[in-house]
C-alpha cells in the first residue's frame, strides 16, 4: 500500500507544481489587466468565465468521467479505440448541435448577461463558446496522460498552455488594446495550437468505429453526473450570474478581482483531484 500512496503523493506534487506556476502567472498578470481593462470589463470576464463553466458541463455530457471510468476496463487496441472513437462521434453530433444552438442564440444570451453592454461583449461570448466547444475534445488525451501516470508531461503541457496564453494576452490585450475580445481570442488561439500537440495521445485511439452499446454504457455513467456538475456550478458560477441581476457590472468587476486572488488557495485541491481519480480507478 505504501508504494501506491507514494506514487499518488508524487503525482499530486507534480500536478500541484504546475498549478502553482499557472496561478502565479495569473496573479502577476492581474495588475497589468487593471491598467487596460475597466471594472465593467472585469465584470464581463467574470460572467464569461461563469458561463463557460456551465456550458462546458453541457458540452461533455458527463462523458469525460465515463471515459476515465471505462478506459482501464477496455483492452489496449481495438476496445479502447472503439470507446474513444464512439465518444468523439457522439460529442461531435450532440455537442455540435448544442454549440450551434447557443451560437445562434448568442445575442439574447448576451442581452441577459450584459444588459446595456450586450453589443460590447457579444463577440467575446461567441469566441468563448467556440473555445469551449473545441476544448470538449481535449479530455481524451489529457485523461490518457493521467491514466498512464504521465503527470510530468501533463503538467508541462498545462504550464506551456498557460505561458502561451500569457504571452498572447500581453500582445493582444495589453499592447494591441483589444480588450475582453482579445482576452478570449488569445484563449481560442492557444486551444487551436494545443490540438496538434495533443494529437500523439489522441491518434492511437482514433478509428472509424461507433458502438451504440458503448454510448449507452457511458451515458448511463455520465448523465447522472450532470445534475451534480450543474449544482456545483450553480453554487460556484451561478452566484456571479445572480449577482449581476442586482449590482452594476463595474461592482461585479471588483468581485472578479477578489475571486482571482482567492483562486490561489485552491491549487492543492485541484492537484489532488487530478492525481486521485487515476489512483482509485486503477
Amino acid at each position: 500500500m505504501r508504494k501506491p500512496l507514494g506514487a499518488l503523493t508524487k503525482s499530486v506534487a507534480i500536478y500541484g507544481s504546475g498549478d502553482v506556476a499557472i496561478t502565479a502567472i495569473n496573479l502577476l498578470l492581474l495588475p497589468w489587466y487593471l491598467k487596460v481593462l475597466s471594472q465593467e470589463d472585469m465584470g464581463a470576464v467574470l460572467l464569461l468565465v461563469a458561463t463557460e463553466a456551465i456550458v462546458k458541463i453541457g458540452f461533455r455530457w458527463g462523458l469525460d468521467g465515463a471515459f476515465m471510468r471505462y478506459y482501464l476496463d477496455r483492452a489496449p487496441g481495438l476496445e479502447r479505440q472503439r470507446l474513444a472513437s464512439t465518444l468523439y462521434a457522439f460529442l461531435l453530433g450532440a455537442s455540435g448541435l448544442l454549440f450551434v444552438t447557443l451560437l445562434a442564440g448568442s445575442w439574447p444570451l448576451a442581452q441577459f448577461l450584459f444588459d446595456d453592454h450586450a453589443d460590447r461583449y457579444v463577440m467575446p461570448l461567441r469566441l468563448m463558446l467556440c473555445n469551449t466547444f473545441i476544448l470538449t475534445f481535449t479530455f481524451v488525451p489529457y485523461h490518457v496522460m493521467r491514466m498512464e501516470k504521465r503527470a510530468l508531461t501533463f503538467s508541462i503541457i498545462s504550464f506551456g498552455r498557460a505561458l502561451a496564453t500569457l504571452v498572447l494576452r500581453i500582445g493582444i490585450v495589453l499592447f494591441a488594446g483589444q480588450g475582453v475580445a482579445g482576452l478570449i481570442a488569445a484563449d481560442l488561439i492557444v486551444t487551436l495550437i494545443l490540438l496538434p500537440i495533443l494529437w500523439p495521445w489522441t491518434r492511437p485511439l482514433m478509428r472509424w468505429s461507433f458502438s451504440s452499446a458503448e454510448v449507452r454504457t457511458c451515458l448511463r455513467f455520465g448523465l447522472p453526473r450532470l445534475p451534480h456538475g450543474l449544482a456545483q456550478q450553480g453554487f460556484d458560477a451561478g452566484n456571479k450570474i445572480l449577482l449581476n441581476q442586482f449590482i452594476p457590472l463595474a461592482q461585479l468587476g471588483v468581485y472578479q478581482i477578489a475571486t482571482t486572488l482567492g483562486q490561489s488557495l485552491k491549487f492543492f485541491l485541484s492537484a489532488f483531484e487530478t492525481g486521485w481519480a487515476p489512483f482509485y480507478y486503477e
